[in-house]
């Protein structure tokens, strides 16, 4: 058996089936475990295009809604549902697809439902502290902002499928409970200020809403063991080193240093016992040493899984 030509791909795909994190091979970048990465690079590029054609119908909405901002993208980032945080005061509302189905919510900081709220009753900019409660009418007005938003942003994304997002009626004021904590969502952020970069309104949505937008396939959802079976499959197909011991032997360093030519060292197997094939020392076969074209060799007796 020949070295392994690349310990590092054997020790990633190794690791990688026992279900431990990877190192990063010398040179590379870092894998980020703790984000999904459902969608490639061009699929990721069709999701920023998206969110640009959506920050300029969200612009145009609320020009006409008489809530003037002009809306800009932020980066489209994938997040697992346990990943998900509140970092400051925010109103939430869930959405559900076509089926009636959850596909993931929507997000607007307080500070800008407050703004939107005091444009609408002609107090732009006395919209009081950022945590403090909404009365009906404040309510019933932010939430018909929200089904504008909500409409338009869903038309960005498939034009003249308003229907493909619908929105709950109940304003929330605590980030709201996404699926499993392995669902993966894909955040679209948008920025109330084209100085800004700070999100002022996001929408999370389900990776598997957005596969036929970007050209990707659902596919089927394959249990860890499946994947692991995959992984083996692969590793499999790796080189790996192997020796084989014929015996061992205990004896003193003095021992060790006095020998000279000619001494002879008794190993623990009798003549004629089976000699182990070692790989990475662990015994994984027993066979006999035989010559083979002029080589040394081995016939194996016994595998060892």
């Amino acid at each position: 058996m020949t070295p392994a030509p690349d310990e590092n791909l054997t020790a990633l795909l190794l690791r990688s089936i026992s279900g431990s994190p990877a190192a990063a091979a010398e040179g590379g970048q870092d894998y980020d475990w703790g984000a999904p990465h459902i969608f490639q690079s061009e699929q990721m590029d069709k999701l920023r295009a998206l969110a640009a054609q959506a920050a300029k119908r969200l612009t145009t909405a609320m020009e006409a809604l008489q809530v003037p901002m002009t809306i800009k993208p932020l980066p489209v980032t994938l997040v697992y549902s346990q990943k998900l945080s509140a970092a400051a005061p925010a109103f939430y509302v869930t959405l559900t697809d076509e089926a009636g189905q959850p596909a993931g919510m929507m997000e607007v900081g307080a500070e800008t439902a407050l703004g939107w709220v005091g444009s609408l009753l002609g107090s732009p900019g006395a919209s009081g502290a950022a945590d403090r409660a909404l009365s009906d009418l404040e309510s019933s007005l932010l939430m018909d902002v929200v089904a504008t938003v909500v409409k338009e942003f869903a038309i960005a994304l498939r034009p003249g499928k308003a229907e493909m997002l619908r929105h709950s009626r109940e304003l929330l004021t605590a980030l709201p409970s996404l699926g499993s904590g392995a669902e993966e969502y894909c955040r679209f952020s948008f920025a109330g200020d084209a100085r800004s970069d700070t999100p002022a309104v996001s929408f999370v949505l389900a990776c598997r809403l957005l596969n036929n937008l970007v050209g990707a396939s659902e596919g089927k959802k394959r249990t860890p063991e499946e994947v692991r079976k995959d992984m083996l499959a692969v590793a499999t197909l790796a080189d790996v080193g192997g020796s084989v011991c014929i015996g061992s032997a205990v004896a003193s360093m003095r021992e060790i240093m006095g020998l000279t030519a000619g001494d002879v060292l008794v190993l623990d197997k009798a003549a004629g016992e089976p000699v182990d094939l070692m790989v990475k020392d662990k015994i994984v076969a027993n066979g006999d040493m035989v010559a083979c074209d002029g080589q040394k060799g081995i016939r194996i007796r016994v595998r060892h899984t």
